[in-house]
């Protein structure tokens, strides 16, 4: 693979989409190879197809800072490693099929105008302006990111494979800065989920506290509905003897009023009278 470039050469940056150090790039290698052709891309097999002389140059930002950002904004551990893996397997799996025509340089580098990596597109290049680069993710996600880096084995074996493939750049990308920042948040997010586990606890006691009244309140219930439902019984029961004992007295009246009115009865009133005196 070629070290510089020659003169009068045609380069295919390919970009990954969305990259926050994509316009800086851009600018810096095109003062470096100011004078040859210069076209920008997304897509590896796309610039390698349409452009088969040109040298093919990718840029790939260091992986736990971009691992560390899809964090950032997915607030997913299993999110950011299926996004990152999910354009990092097919990418690798392009590079190596145009291996012999490619560069992979790092994005910070190239971005920040680094002398090693610019020196590629060939000794009369010459670095833009110094810039601000956009900061890293946050502190806490760039710990996060590395240890899913460490722990996930995929994740790691891609990480390493782009350590390998990229030009410019140091090893190390957490600021001692943010680390210890990093580690102050951890600190206060430990006692967060202190409170949060006593809180917890005592939520936990007064749910039980309520399950068992509420199953008192259901046994109490119970029994007032056995209550209501006896009474409800023995009222019906007294209902149904005040019925029969009105119409007994009603035939009794009724029959006694037969007696008043039968012949008997007035035959007899004389006799009647007379014992009455």
């Amino acid at each position: 693979m070629q070290e510089t470039a020659e003169a009068g050469a045609a380069f295919a940056l390919i970009l990954p989409p969305e990259d926050p150090m994509a316009d800086l790039v851009i600018a810096q290698v095109t003062a470096a190879c100011e004078g040859a052709t210069l076209t920008v891309h997304d897509s590896l097999e796309t610039a390698a197809v349409e452009h088969a002389e040109a040298q093919l140059v990718l840029i790939l930002p260091d992986p736990t800072e971009a691992l560390a950002r899809i964090l950032q904004n997915t607030g997913s551990c299993e999110a950011a490693l299926t996004g990152w893996k999910a354009v990092m397997a097919p990418l690798l799996d392009e590079v190596q099929r145009h291996w012999q025509r490619l560069w992979v340089l790092d994005a910070r580098a190239v971005a920040a105008g680094d002398p090693e990596a610019l020196a590629l597109f060939g000794a009369a290049g010459e670095a833009a302006q110094a810039v601000t680069l956009p900061p890293q993710p946050d502190a806490m996600y760039m710990v996060l990111a590395g240890v899913l880096v460490a722990q996930d084995a995929e994740t790691g074996r891609m990480a390493a494979d782009v350590a390998d493939l990229r030009r410019g750049g140091g090893d190390e990308v957490h600021d001692l800065d943010q680390c210890e920042a990093a580690l102050g948040h951890f600190a206060a997010l430990n006692g967060v989920v202190e409170a949060l586990r006593e809180r917890v606890a005592e939520l936990t006691l007064d749910a039980a506290k309520a399950e068992a009244l509420e199953r008192q309140m259901e046994a109490a219930e119970a029994e007032r509905t056995a209550r209501d439902a006896a009474l409800a019984a023995a009222l019906l029961a007294a209902q149904t003897e005040q019925a029969a004992q009105a119409d007994r007295l009603v035939a009794v009246e009724r029959e006694l009023a037969q007696v008043y009115q039968s012949r008997s009865w007035r035959f007899t009133r004389m006799f009647r009278a007379l014992r009455r005196s």
